[in-house]
């Protein structure tokens, strides 16, 4: 049986190897992905905090809040993803727990988050907050962090 650590380090490898870009693409999708990925990489440094700050479905609730589209209609944004990837692993591990497994697809993930949030909130939210370290030490490793226009220019400036 595998331990807790490694099931969760292999999961979110794979969520923040999925998002990063890969050299199959063209150079314009390789930007944009890379892009995607940093303010994904921004937005789960900050997430372990936020769920212990501000509860669990309280944090679910903000990161499934935007729709699945962003304005120009056709990508998911990176606070959605991430909330739709810890309400899938909680689900997973809430069905480990009830030893139920439906198998089925999720579609609602706010009604899933409130499902998960009502049953048993303290072992939901000591799980997320061990899998969102894992994810953001994941995305720390993997993803580069995101270059601002202002930070370019104090190192041109320096030299």
């Amino acid at each position: 049986m595998e331990s807790r650590d490694n099931t969760l380090s292999k999961r979110a490898f794979d969520f923040i190897n999925e998002h990063k870009a890969t050299y199959s693409e063209t150079e314009k999708e390789k930007a944009k992905k890379k892009e995607k990925a940093a303010d994904i990489r921004t937005e789960l440094e900050g997430l372990p905090a936020k769920i212990k700050i501000n509860g669990l479905s309280q944090t679910l609730i903000f990161l499934l809040e935007k729709s699945k589209t962003d304005n120009s209609g056709n990508e998911q944004n990176d606070r959605y993803l991430i909330g739709k990837e810890l309400v899938e692993y909680l689900a997973s591990t809430q069905k480990k727990l009830q030893k139920s497994q439906t198998g089925k697809q999720l579609t609602d993930y706010p009604e899933e988050a409130y499902k998960i949030c009502s049953n048993n909130l303290r072992h939901a939210t000591a799980e997320a907050v061990a899998y969102t370290a894992w994810l953001k030490r994941m995305a720390k490793a993997i993803i580069p962090k995101k270059e601002t226009g202002k930070a370019k220019n104090e190192v041109s400036d320096e030299n």
